[in-house]
């Protein structure tokens, strides 16, 4: 018996050279050790039996009675000989590479990084790296690390802060949708250039450049009551009664307890009971509690039928009358979309469509397969394509490169004019070209 201190111990580690105290019931302090002791009893068994010391196959007598017993096989030598020239290979290749990029990375007086020159090192070293001090274009000095200069993270004195590729662009002059750039008119606090803007009912709004770019504003607001107006005239035409329908038909919540539309989970006494109830008008009608899902599932459906199925049948589409009438609700023709099936006009399909301008008309089957009709009537008059997908003339998109492509034809021949990520930019390029070939002037 030992005692060390407060503790009193019986057992110290099994492994060989290891005189730490062992404080649990086995026989070594640590599992490395064990792993040290066992490794050791097995190299000297083999050793004892003349087998390899690091397979344990057999091995291979000496070539003649000078030469020493070898300590394994040939196999594992020539393992092992081969790693080691494979680790000496890229300990060399290593080496060799950091000499020379240690080369390339030493900074001289006089070179330049991006708008900042070296002009000399510092004694002293900041943050333990080499210092330098530097001469910005705009000529001030100013001190930079080894690291911001040969990284780029640090290009200038601070004066180039906040002109980014997006803000730095020049769109004095240009148009997007119903503004016009006039000016400049600094920028945001996140750095954004700010642009002034003159709409076309005589407001002028500061616009940021993003905002222009990528189509998000394309007015001062004055087009919002007719947007609300329009909100408004297609909420009427999915009412019915003062009960809007697709409220009624919404998806279940996503924290919902239950998993399913108007079905709550209550506690009572202990046990779980699942009530059924349903909400129309401002009027909340419950249906038959019970303590099974199921039930209350089927109750629920009961409900929706007696009370939500009366508003959901008012505007339904009519069902298409038999199998031989085709089926077109959700194709696409030209700029039509068909909705519904509207019903019959001399013994003729009609189908209610939505054009891309928002107006509803109502077109014969036939029209619509043989092409005949492919708008509402807009594209009579704006002379455009009816496979046109970017609403604007001579401005179409490309899947390939992802981009809008502006071109316009001049004396039969179709001239190319460039490609954008934002379409008010290919529609710019659009009306620079008409202005240019067509000598026609903004409206």
């Amino acid at each position: 018996m030992k005692k060390y201190g407060d503790i009193t111990m019986s057992k110290i580690c099994a492994a060989p050279d290891c005189n730490n105290i062992v404080e649990h019931s086995g026989k070594y302090c640590a599992s490395r050790c064990r792993y040290r002791h066992h490794k050791q009893q097995k190299y000297e068994e083999r050793k004892a039996a003349g087998l390899c010391r690091q397979c344990g196959g057999p091995m291979d007598p000496p070539s003649s009675s000078t030469e020493k017993q070898s300590k394994s096989c040939a196999k594992c030598q020539n393992y092992f000989k081969k790693r080691y020239q494979s680790l000496q290979k890229d300990t060399l290749k290593n080496t060799s590479g950091n000499k020379q990029t240690a080369k390339k990375k030493q900074i001289r007086a006089g070179q330049r990084f991006h708008h900042l020159v070296a002009i000399s090192k510092l004694p002293d070293k900041v943050h333990n790296e080499e210092a330098w001090l530097c001469k910005c274009d705009c000529k001030e000095e100013t001190i930079a690390l080894k690291g911001q200069l040969l990284h780029g993270t640090k290009k200038s004195c601070g004066c180039l802060r906040g002109k980014t590729p997006a803000n730095a662009l020049d769109l004095e002059g240009k148009t997007f949708g119903l503004l016009k750039v006039i000016e400049r008119a600094g920028k945001s606090r996140d750095g954004r250039a700010l642009w002034r803007c003159q709409c076309k009912c005589g407001e002028k709004p500061v616009v940021d450049a993003t905002s222009l770019r990528s189509g998000n504003t394309i007015s001062c607001g004055c087009q919002r009551p007719e947007q609300a107006e329009y909100a408004r005239n297609k909420l009427n035409e999915m009412s019915v009664d003062g009960v809007i329908v697709p409220l009624l038909t919404k998806k279940v919540r996503s924290d919902s307890r239950t998993g399913h539309k108007g079905i709550h989970r209550r506690i009572r006494r202990g046990r779980v009971y699942f009530e059924p109830s349903i909400t129309v008008k401002g009027k909340r009608f419950f249906g038959k509690t019970s303590t099974s899902l199921d039930e209350a599932i089927k109750e629920r459906k009961r409900l929706e039928e007696e009370h939500h199925k009366p508003y959901v049948d008012a505007i339904m589409p009519k069902p298409i009358p038999s199998n031989r009438v085709k089926d077109r609700r959700g194709i696409e023709y030209g700029w039509l979309t068909v909705i519904e099936f509207a019903g019959f006009k001399d013994k003729k399909t009609l189908w209610r469509c939505r054009c891309k301008c928002g107006e509803i008309v109502d077109v014969l089957g036939h029209n619509l397969e043989s092409k005949m009709t492919r708008s509402c009537g807009c594209l009579k008059w704006e002379g455009m394509r009816p496979d046109n997908k970017s609403g604007f003339k001579g401005v179409t998109w490309d899947k390939s490169g992802r981009t809008w492509v502006a071109h316009i034809g001049v004396n039969g021949k179709r001239i190319y004019l460039g490609s954008s990520r934002y379409k008010g930019e290919a529609i710019q390029l659009r009306l620079e070209a008409e202005k240019k070939y067509h000598n026609r002037s903004e409206k």
